[in-house]
């Protein structure tokens, strides 16, 4: 690509978001940059003020490749779901991208096919594709859809709403590391409804924009692999801090159950994943031996009248009184903690 090229507007920007990746953000980075395009790209990085050699490493690319890759380093730590929008509205082009740091693609041809579509199907809002887990660990490579379960939602074409449900129970449906969508829909909804894309409460960015993509735009799938969605260190989603998840469970059933309410969705779905995260949340508040965590996870169940286990009621009860609680705390401290040895 000549001079003139890169210094045009870009017809995609690839949005990556870093923070404290060292040994990972070059390969992210030479990724995006080997895609094979007849059409200019930018990358914009947005690095949420790494204390590593994380910032050392995007200056020294931004500076090899000047009007291709833009590097902002924030003044101070935002947090994932903040630094992503922020980043996302600085973005020139209509088509975005999103590559995490610690993640790569692995189709040099990835945004060409997918710009070519956007470009032949205006009803289209986003196209994904399939992707890879990646071990950081053991260097292994496993299929997104052990089980199959994802398959039926994952049709070449699919209507506006017609993903609705799926995306709020399906885990990750649309993996936004693999996909290319209309920056004018995002601008569109989250000025229409700020509060998922602006508040604390919130600590992650995809659901949100699955939710806006899957609802109000036609979602097209190509089953090719373009992503390695890298595992096997800490992250909100995948963490042993039990603070963190307790934050990243709490705002993901308040974000489901925002969106179920905005777009009217049928009810049943969101009741049952929501036992599912009642009993995890209530679990969490207790071993943190935290009152007013307890406390905020029951009232919002009830108030917006979410199923509260009964199992629920009784350990909070439980919890509750002086001569067993702490006792109560540390049993299911250690059932916690031997689970998560059980499942990984």
């Amino acid at each position: 690509m000549d001079d003139d090229a890169r210094a045009a507007m870009p017809k995609v920007s690839v949005l990556v978001v870093t923070y404290n990746q060292e040994d990972y953000i070059a390969r992210a980075l030479d990724s995006v940059l080997a895609q094979q395009t007849d059409f200019p790209f930018e990358i914009e990085i947005a690095d949420d003020c790494s204390t590593d050699r994380t910032s050392d490493i995007c200056r020294a690319y931004a500076a090899q490749f000047p009007g291709r890759i833009h590097y902002t380093r924030n003044k101070e730590n935002l947090g994932v779901r903040e630094n992503y929008f922020r980043a996302l509205r600085r973005c020139r082009a209509e088509y975005i991208a999103d590559c995490a740091g610690d993640d790569f693609w692995v189709d040099e041809r990835k945004l060409q096919k997918q710009a070519d579509l956007l470009d032949t199907s205006p009803e289209v809002g986003l196209v994904h594709t399939d992707w890879r887990f990646y071990s950081n660990i053991s260097g292994s490579i496993t299929t997104s859809d052990p089980d199959g379960s994802k398959k039926p939602f994952l049709k070449p074409l699919a209507k506006p709403g017609e993903l609705d449900v799926a995306v709020q129970t399906s885990g990750i449906l649309i993996h936004f590391c693999s996909a290319l969508f209309r920056k004018s829909i995002f601008l569109a909804e989250a000025e229409a409804d700020p509060w998922p894309f602006e508040s604390p409460e919130i600590c992650f960015e995809d659901l949100q924009l699955a939710s806006i993509y899957a609802h109000n735009a036609a979602v097209a799938y190509i089953p090719d692999v373009t992503l390695y969605y890298t595992v096997g260190q800490d992250s909100f989603s995948h963490t042993t801090d039990l603070e963190k998840d307790f934050r990243f469970n709490f705002s993901l059933i308040k974000l489901k159950h925002h969106y179920a309410e905005r777009f009217r969705l049928p009810h049943a779905p969101l009741r049952h994943s929501g036992i599912r995260l009642a009993r995890f949340l209530y679990s969490i508040a207790i071993i943190l031996r935290d009152d007013d965590r307890l406390r905020k996870v029951d009232s919002f169940f009830r108030e917006n009248r979410l199923p509260r286990p009964w199992r629920c009621r009784i350990s909070m009860f439980i919890a509750g009184l002086p001569a067993v609680g702490p006792l109560y705390a540390r049993i299911k401290k250690y059932h916690h903690y031997w689970r998560l040895k059980k499942w990984t």
